[in-house]
């Protein structure tokens, strides 16, 4: 029953101690200032078509590059092949499920 009771005190110190809190209000224009911002023209960033295309040979030339580099070891290590290899890149890689 004290519980109870000091339960309540607590609450109700807890909503008194808000009642001398004044309402907060905005500056003068800042309700237009968001509006005007929110109405202003946005330009939109977006990747010109060369940097993707940029990234597109880039890409490609590295995948060549790897296969040329592939060629050329199965060349120097007798008896392999070029799929072997390859095979053993993959099985050799990391996978990482998360």
């Amino acid at each position: 029953m004290a519980n109870d009771l000091k339960k309540e005190n607590w609450i109700n110190e807890a909503l008194n101690a808000a009642s001398g809190i004044r309402r907060a209000y905005p500056a003068a224009g800042f309700y237009e200032r968001v509006i005007g911002q929110i109405n202003q023209p946005k330009d939109i960033a977006a990747l010109p078509g060369k940097h993707w295309l940029v990234a597109a040979v880039l890409l490609f030339t590295i995948n060549i590059a790897s296969i040329a580099y592939t060629i050329e070891q199965s060349k120097k290590t007798p008896g392999t092949t070029i799929s072997g290899l390859l095979l053993t890149e993959i099985q050799t890689g990391s996978t990482y499920n998360y």
